[in-house]
């Protein structure tokens, strides 16, 4: 798929297994998504020089004007608003949770939460995957970091497993939906199903479906529109 970029992938230091991957791969979610992680890394190293350079600035000017960085929003000390409810609300919340995923960028310039979803892939991902890390959080033009306590929160809010870093997990998760869904071949058409039952189009907003408490055949514990 990426046949005539190899040279230049490897040249910007894509480590080899995961260049031989996207290459041997027909999936389009895959490749892209091994695109993205490159680069973040690409961009972690931009980053990393950038800090490098301010150092070197804040020694030649011993008192530099106090200021603060939109682009360091992710180590401010206020709770960023990225932790997910299970009504996929998001919040300002100080812990993690056991679970990373993203719906697209969310975010302004500045890092305050704009939009509830920016398309219609929302996944869930692991915290740790191989080593790749990206700092800081909330990053202009970048996709919005989210956390969830953990996987039945993230179900819950609507989120599905990632294709690429949770792939056994995906690949059960699209055996149970082919099962109730066997028109629907592939995540666009998976995504775009799960968008349409959780987004109301007339009103933007995310719908709320009753959950049954089955201790009490009929009883709702908690409902909501």
């Amino acid at each position: 798929m990426l046949d005539g970029f190899h040279e230049t992938l490897r040249e910007q230091g894509m480590p080899a297994a995961e260049l031989q991957a996207i290459l041997r791969s027909d999936d389009p979610v895959i490749v892209r998504r091994y695109l993205e992680l490159h680069r973040e890394r690409l961009e972690e190293r931009l980053a990393e020089q950038v800090r490098t350079l301010e150092r070197l600035e804040r020694q030649l000017d011993p008192a530099p004007a106090q200021r603060v960085s939109r682009r360091r929003i992710g180590h401010a000390a206020m709770p960023l608003q990225n932790r997910v409810t299970p009504f996929g609300e998001l919040i300002a919340d100080p812990a993690r949770g056991l679970v990373y995923g993203n719906r697209g960028c969310l975010h302004d310039d500045d890092g305050r939460i704009r939009r509830r979803s920016a398309g219609t892939r929302w996944i869930a991902c692991r915290l740790r995957f191989r080593d790749w890390h990206r700092t800081p959080l909330l990053q202009p033009g970048r996709f919005t970091e989210l956390f969830f306590l953990d996987e039945a929160t993230a179900f819950a809010a609507g989120h599905r497993p990632c294709a690429l870093c949770r792939r056994e997990d995906y690949v059960r998760f699209t055996t149970i939906w082919r099962s109730m869904h066997p028109a629907q071949v592939g995540a666009d058409a998976m995504d775009a199903q799960l968008h349409a039952e959780r987004v109301d189009p007339a009103t933007r907003r995310q719908r709320r479906h009753a959950v049954v408490d089955r201790r009490a055949p009929g009883r709702s514990l908690r409902r909501r529109r």
